[in-house]
């Protein structure tokens, strides 16, 4: 299988960024946890379940101001506007040389909004709704 072209994001980025690509579960969490922050700024966003997972991991989230990611990041990451690269740049800085704290940790928040347990509940309600016995 061949890789994918090159795109202008990886011939200009610094040697310090990744591409990894599709990473199986196992790596994929290895990589956040070893990670500072996350980078989304996507201009529309059904449910931020990436985000969730990487602030989950511990990373600091940096992601546009747009569709569901201002209700899963709250006040826990940093908000650019999608469409502009210089914003985007100098809040990536300021998470780097700041190292903010919040008023709720982004791991934290995840965990109190977003339960395991609370969420399979909810799964297993609308399964039953969907496939009465």
């Amino acid at each position: 299988m061949n890789p994918p072209p090159v795109g202008t994001a990886e011939r200009e980025a610094p040697p310090s960024v990744e591409f990894p690509g599709f990473l199986p579960d196992d790596a994929l969490r290895t990589l956040l946890q070893s990670a500072t922050f996350y980078v989304q700024p996507s201009l529309h966003e059904a449910f931020g379940c990436a985000v969730a997972e990487a602030m989950l991991s511990g990373c600091i989230p940096v992601v546009s101001d747009r569709g569901s990611l201002p209700e899963v990041v709250g006040e826990s990451g940093r908000y650019v506007r999608p469409d502009d690269p210089r914003e985007l740049a100098v809040a990536i800085q300021s998470v780097v040389e700041q190292s903010p704290e919040f008023v709720e940790p982004p791991a934290a928040r995840i965990a109190r909004l977003f339960p395991l347990g609370h969420r399979r509940a909810q799964l297993y309600r609308l399964f039953e709704e969907l496939c009465p016995t």
